[in-house]
């Protein structure tokens, strides 16, 4: 989670009201054979810290998951 001054403030003209860039590398094994990465992107009009974002997007996809 990324909440830099240097960082934010030249992309905080395109996205307004951000506070935070947030990464997220995902792993996750099916059936123990294959598994597979992802890279996760997000903007935030938060700055909080990781331990407090990581919960809030598991949430959402628990809800996302559930309607498929």
């Amino acid at each position: 989670m990324c909440t830099d001054p240097e960082v934010i403030e030249p992309l905080a003209s395109t996205w307004k009201g951000l506070e935070s860039l947030v990464v997220i590398d995902s792993e996750r094994t099916v059936e123990r054979k294959e598994r597979t990465s992802d890279v996760h992107w997000y903007i935030s009009s938060h700055a909080d810290t990781a331990e407090r974002f990581l919960p809030a997007r598991r949430r959402h996809w628990s809800v996302e998951n559930g309607l498929h």
